[in-house]
């Protein structure tokens, strides 16, 4: 069975966005992890949050603690710190889950 974390996000500046994107790619695939799922949201029609969201993924890895080695990576950190915080002005952790 593989971990895998539902996530909600408000991007804030889509081009500073892809831009970290395109950085924690690599330290992804390096680590086994993907997106399953990758969603832009123009209207969100019912929610138990009073956060914005335009963005929803599901980033899949091996187990949890390869996932959290990938949060805690130097490389990630450093592509959070340079692109993400500027590009993301609200996060969610919708769920945390290990599927087939």
């Amino acid at each position: 069975m593989r971990f895998e974390m539902l996530v909600a996000l408000q991007v804030s500046d889509q081009a500073q966005y892809s831009r970290y994107r395109a950085a924690m790619a690599p330290i992804l695939n390096d680590k086994g992890g993907f997106f399953s799922a990758d969603f832009e949201v123009s209207q969100v029609l019912s929610a138990q949050i009073d956060q914005q969201i335009n963005r929803v993924f599901t980033i899949n890895f091996e187990n949890e603690q390869v996932a959290d080695e990938f949060f805690n990576d130097a490389r990630y950190l450093n592509a959070k710190s340079q692109f993400f915080e500027s590009s993301v002005s609200n996060t969610l952790i919708l769920r945390r889950y290990y599927v087939e």
